[in-house]
């Protein structure tokens, strides 16, 4: 009777603990699937801020206003300009001559030689008019790299034709220097150069 009981507490006590050891593992299981859902919890919600931050970076923030500092031309301008021009133009030097064509006619010629802050200036347009007025002439010119241009009006009658009263002068005047970066400086539109005919002095 005695083994019997000493059996049956083996037993209890085995069984005991298995129910223990099983009620151990449960316990693990169940602490594990907390952990696994804490983690991923943690996951998503590091991706969602991430992907916010990762929209956010790049994209200018419209509540700032840029600075951009005023463009102040050195340079003024007389007329003639378009008055967006960088660089003032003067007329530094002239070239006026007249030259006897034929008994008939002479040519009347003004080069120009500009100058944009110590730099010849290319591309700068001189338009003006002549007078006398025809259709024979040049009242336009674009200067070169050496900053220089000619306008010239030729037909010009010669006394010696005898056929119409002389041309003993003609005279241009500038009425516009335009160009890339460049505008009139003070004096230059409205000036006007008069050239002689061969032989003869113009009236004062």
């Amino acid at each position: 009777m005695t083994l019997w009981r000493a059996a049956a507490r083996r037993v209890r006590s085995a069984g005991d603990r298995g129910v223990g050891l099983v009620e151990y593992a449960m316990a693990l299981a169940l602490v594990a699937l907390m952990l696994v859902a804490v983690v991923e919890s943690f996951q998503e919600s590091e991706s969602d801020r991430l992907e916010s931050s990762g929209a956010r970076i790049g994209t200018p923030d419209l509540d700032v206003t840029p600075t951009v500092p005023p463009t102040i031309p050195p340079g003024g301008g007389d007329g003639g300009g378009s008055g967006s021009g960088t660089t003032s133009v003067v007329v530094s030097s002239v070239d006026q001559e007249g030259v006897e064509n034929s008994n008939a006619h002479w040519t009347a010629s003004v080069g120009f030689h500009l100058d944009g802050g110590g730099t010849p200036p290319e591309g700068v347009v001189i338009t003006g008019t002549w007078e006398p007025s025809s259709t024979t002439s040049h009242t336009s010119c674009t200067t070169t790299a050496s900053g220089g241009c000619t306008v010239s009006r030729w037909k010009l009658s010669n006394s010696s034709s005898g056929q119409k009263v002389p041309d003993d002068s003609a005279t241009f005047t500038v009425t516009g220097i335009s160009g890339p970066g460049y505008v009139a400086g003070d004096g230059v539109v409205g000036s006007t150069y008069t050239i002689a005919r061969p032989g003869s002095t113009p009236a004062p």
